[in-house]
């Protein structure tokens, strides 16, 4: 016996299949546009989701060579040396030597510049590449002592001791440092990082100072501080 239900539903199905297969030609051949444009949707949300938690997340950069092609360079500068991790420079009349961060890491989403200085002065600075928190202090960790700067600004300085902290470094080429900065918070989120420094070259920077710019000579330290 002949179904008729039966026939009617295949008639249905086939009308239905045949309208799906339309529509989805109608966008790319083979009808395979539909699902390759769900695949390449989910691959999307998934990257932006996973650069969202990247920027919010502990941040770690290597980026020396870029921050070193991005120093404005003075009319007046007329000597750059590099030794090591170290680079001497001579603006005019003064005289610096400093050096960036092998690597840094921490919470935040952009820094500008950043760096440690020492100039013929004697002066010792630390250059954040953001705002600091007020009242916060930057410490830099060093052997087994602990040296705490002054802030204002993206700016932090040594202000006592600077002979020591310049021995110290002197006594200790070999090692490693530490900076730990407090930034100013955004949207009440804590910024921070902490920069490693390495002492490779010092030594021979800051002779290189001494030899050819009028160096404020260093004070011997006194014994309570050996």
């Amino acid at each position: 016996m002949f179904n008729y239900t039966t026939s009617y539903q295949r008639r249905l199905v086939s009308t239905a299949s045949q309208t799906k297969k339309k529509t989805l030609l109608f966008f790319y051949p083979a009808g395979q546009w539909i699902p390759a444009f769900a695949g390449m949707t989910k691959l999307f949300i998934t990257f932006i989701l996973l650069l969202f938690i990247a920027s919010c997340s502990t941040k770690t950069i290597d980026n020396k060579e870029k921050i070193m092609k991005a120093i404005p360079k003075s009319k007046k500068q007329t000597d750059n040396q590099k030794f090591g991790a170290w680079i001497f420079s001579k603006d005019g009349s003064r005289c610096y030597i400093y050096s960036f961060p092998v690597s840094s890491y921490g919470y935040y989403l952009e820094r500008n510049i950043h760096y440690i200085q020492i100039n013929d002065k004697k002066e010792i600075s630390v250059l954040g590449g953001l705002p600091y928190k007020n009242d916060s202090k930057v410490k830099i960790d060093v052997v087994n002592i602990n040296i705490f700067l002054d802030t204002m600004g993206d700016k932090a300085w040594v202000n006592k001791d600077e002979d020591f902290v310049i021995h110290y470094f002197l006594e200790h080429e070999d090692s490693i440092f530490f900076v730990y900065n407090e930034f100013t918070p955004i949207n009440n989120k804590d910024l921070s990082a902490v920069d490693k420094y390495t002492m490779q070259g010092f030594t021979e920077a800051w002779q290189y100072m001494l030899d050819n710019c009028k160096v404020v000579p260093l004070e011997k330290i006194r014994e309570s501080q050996e």
